[in-house]
């Protein structure tokens, strides 16, 4: 457990990476369409990431 307590607040940028990885191979073997949509749900999962860490941050300045 302590390895996931490290990783706190990287593991969605990690997914992120993984599908970013899953769009490219996609896209090696021709299957553009299926590679398209694995790296917007890259850009999606990083973006969300982005908005909960600046939610998080203007949290804790107002406390």
């Amino acid at each position: 457990m302590k390895i996931l307590n490290v990783l706190n607040g990287y593991k969605t940028y990690l997914a992120a990476i993984g599908l970013v990885g899953l769009a490219i191979y996609q896209a090696s073997t021709a299957k553009y369409e299926q590679a398209v949509q694995s790296f917007l749900a890259a850009l999606a999962a990083a973006g969300l990431r982005h908005a909960v860490a600046k939610q998080a941050a203007r949290t804790e300045s107002l406390s």
